[in-house]
């Protein structure tokens, strides 16, 4: 379930000569608060938040009573790159995911989504026994340092990369079913070149995943499959095309990414009631990439589809980590919360 913040969480500039507290609304009737310096969050009792040092002081956690008394199952996650060619890219934390999770356990979130360079690398953090003293799990890994890192893809024209992107993936869902998580294919699933049309761009990236979801089931986990916008694949751009390459594959499921959706969708409420239960996970990002609250979607339609398919996955946070990680993880969980309590009211 979503941990709650505390009531009383407040944000306020601290000694800023000068300082403007600056409100943004955004649609949803949600809000956020930002200040141009130090950020004071009561999270159980006040815990600082300081932009220069980026700790967070208090080490209490916060209530972990659910926000919606019981209606609802939907879980928070929020993540973390290992991987440095990536830096820049949609992800809240860098390089250290034990201080990543600590931070992440202290504002309130349920689990990490994890983007590891490699299986071994992840392997080798030895997580499992730090993440259930912090009472979290992983919500996710993802594969997509196959290609950022080692440009792997299962639509390539060479049938020994293909292989190799086929091993590599096989990988990330052993060590994911390890720490009782799926694996995502995203930019891993490739796309037609001069050398490959769509057609057999396509027929590749099925015949891959049919491999691997055979695989995840073998490991007690399933996969995940993410549609992207037109700029980065053309093999599936919304829930529906991604529908159809996923038919008769029955232990894949869908990532639905809402800035992808943001781009590809015409109704993005309307494409989430179409795929219903076959979505396993969000990514829950602004239209600008953002934390939610910093873009123009409007979040109440979509939560409420996400309701009414009985969604009890994780919402986890693909976002930029701007202004800074604890500012776009505490955004997040606020943003997350408050959309939840929007929504179960207006069902009530």
């Amino acid at each position: 379930m979503l941990r709650t913040l505390s009531r009383q969480a407040v944000c306020a500039e601290q000694n800023v000569k000068g300082g403007v507290l600056a409100r943004l609304p955004f649609r949803g009737r949600l809000e956020r608060e930002v200040s141009e310096k130090n950020m004071i969050f009561a999270l159980s009792g006040g815990a600082q938040l300081n932009n220069s040092n980026h700790h967070v002081h208090n080490h209490a956690r916060l209530n972990q009573e659910n926000c919606l008394k019981g209606s609802s199952s939907m879980k928070s996650a929020v993540t973390v790159s290992l991987v440095e060619e990536a830096r820049g890219g949609p992800f809240v934390f860098w390089g250290d995911a034990i201080h990543a999770m600590s931070i992440a356990q202290k504002l309130g979130f349920d689990a990490l989504e994890i983007f590891p360079p490699d299986a071994e690398t992840l392997r080798h953090l030895f997580l499992a026994k730090p993440l259930a003293a912090a009472g979290m799990t992983v919500a996710a890994v993802g594969t997509g340092a196959g290609w950022v890192k080692h440009r792997l893809q299962l639509a390539d024209e060479d049938p020994i990369i293909r292989q190799r992107a086929i091993d590599f993936i096989r990988s990330i869902i052993e060590c994911a079913a390890e720490l009782g998580a799926p694996a995502i294919i995203g930019s891993m699933q490739g796309r037609s070149s001069h050398a490959v049309n769509k057609e057999t761009a396509k027929s590749l990236l099925r015949d891959g995943l049919a491999v691997l979801s055979e695989h995840s089931q073998k490991c007690g986990t399933v996969l995940l499959y993410e549609p992207l916008n037109r700029y980065e694949t053309d093999q599936a751009n919304t829930l529906e095309q991604g529908l159809g390459i996923l038919q008769g594959l029955d232990n894949v499921k869908l990532l639905a990414d809402w800035f992808h959706m943001n781009i590809e969708e015409s109704d993005m409420a309307t494409a989430i009631r179409h795929a219903g239960n076959a979505i396993g996970h969000i990514h829950f990002a602004d239209s600008n990439r953002m934390p939610v609250g910093f873009g123009h979607l409007d979040v109440e339609p979509i939560m409420s589809a996400l309701f009414e398919i009985g969604f009890t996955g994780y919402l986890s946070a693909e976002v930029f980590s701007k202004p800074d990680a604890i500012l776009a993880a505490q955004q997040t969980i606020k943003a997350m919360q408050l959309a939840m309590r929007r929504t179960d009211s207006q069902r009530a």
